[in-house]
């Protein structure tokens, strides 16, 4: 008997190449896909992580019976978003300068961080936004020479009062410095560089020039009463929303001799004082972060790359209104992010994109509880 013995056929190199190149292909193809699905779960992250730390600091004023707000705060250089939980600090107020004489444009409540409450860090490419509906005094002024940190952005008509967009996180005071030596692209000169007397090499900014970009340093934060409400506007109904500051606490304290008088620390926890000049030896000028606040009503999570894609602006926590009285150096000018209103100014376009694709949270006044609107 006759045994046929049946063999199986290899492929051939043609149809192994064609394999792969479809597997290469499918691969390609998918790809868009799940980076649009770990875009989304990065987002989503972001937009659970903000929840979550508001309702912590929520949480911490009714425990404590203290002004407890949330402060937004972001890194230029690795475009990343970090969330504070703050406390009013000894319920005492403060200034935001040592010359106010009671006025009323300079004084300021003082906030510290929550002892033990770590700091919270969003995914990478996410920023939290913020919307102020008052508007403060176009004129305040916190010491001779620096214009009032944010004195609003759009003329209102019929007043000399200017209507604000949404606001991206500006506490890095080398927003504000020029970037000599031209090789720092994106960012400015170190003012505390130039404060302590050691300026790095090429650069121009004079002493006072790094004095008003500290002082500007500013972002916003969202405020909750003993009672858990949201503190949305200024107290007794006044159009300009309170000065505030985040002051944080120096450990250790470090102390500084003033001619022969005793040691003292240059760091005053009830003025805003971030140069750390005012009677202090230059070698002892060291980095003090202080950050001017205003109080918003609403935040805006917002993702980066799709702003940037959509609206072709690289980088929107640059762009402010010419009408805007914060520094303006050179080289943020040279990037066309500073322009007279119109409908396609990039702060318009900016915050257009953010009323249409952000999630947007809001807050009930008197019971603090947040009110999402889901992003398109």
């Amino acid at each position: 008997m006759i045994r046929h013995t049946r063999t199986s056929r290899a492929f051939t190199l043609i149809e192994l190449l064609v394999v792969v190149a479809i597997i290469i292909l499918g691969t390609i193809l998918l790809l868009p896909a799940f980076a649009r699905i770990i875009e989304s779960v990065s987002y989503s992250s972001a937009v659970n992580s903000v929840s979550a730390t508001l309702a912590n600091a929520r949480a911490q004023a009714i425990r404590n019976g203290r002004h407890t707000g949330v402060v937004f705060l972001f890194d230029i250089e690795r475009e990343v978003c970090t969330l504070q939980v703050v406390e009013l600090s000894r319920q005492l107020g403060g200034s935001l300068t040592r010359f106010s004489g009671g006025n009323a444009d300079t004084s300021a409540f003082v906030y510290r961080p929550v002892v033990g409450v770590p700091v919270v860090e969003l995914p990478p490419r996410v920023v939290v936004c913020g919307l102020a509906l008052s508007v403060e005094r176009r004129n305040a002024r916190i010491d001779t020479n620096t214009a009032h940190w944010y004195a609003g952005w759009l003329q209102r008509e019929g007043t000399n009062q200017q209507q604000p967009l949404w606001l991206f996180p500006q506490n890095d005071p080398r927003l504000y410095t020029s970037n000599n030596p031209p090789s720092q692209r994106f960012v400015g000169v170190d003012p505390w560089l130039v404060l302590a007397g050691r300026p790095p090499a090429g650069s121009n900014v004079s002493t006072q020039e790094a004095r008003n970009a500290v002082r500007h340093a500013q972002s916003f934060m969202i405020q909750f009463s003993p009672g858990g409400s949201a503190v949305l506007t200024a107290s007794g109904g006044f159009a300009s929303t309170p000065n505030a500051y985040l002051e944080f606490p120096d450990e250790p304290i470090r102390r500084s001799q003033v001619g022969d008088r005793d040691a003292r620390p240059y760091d005053f926890d009830t003025v805003f004082d971030p140069d750390n000049v005012t009677g202090v030896d230059a070698a002892d000028v060291v980095p003090n972060p202080e950050i001017v606040l205003r109080a918003v009503s609403q935040l805006a999570v917002v993702d980066l790359s799709r702003l940037s894609s959509d609206t072709g602006i690289a980088r929107p926590w640059f762009v402010r209104p010419q009408t805007s009285t914060a520094p303006q150096p050179a080289w943020l000018n040279q990037l066309g992010v500073f322009q007279t209103d119109s409908a396609n100014a990039p702060h318009r376009r900016v915050s257009d994109w953010i009323d249409e694709n952000a999630e947007i949270i809001g807050f009930t006044r008197y019971t603090g509880q947040p009110l999402v609107r889901r992003r398109q």
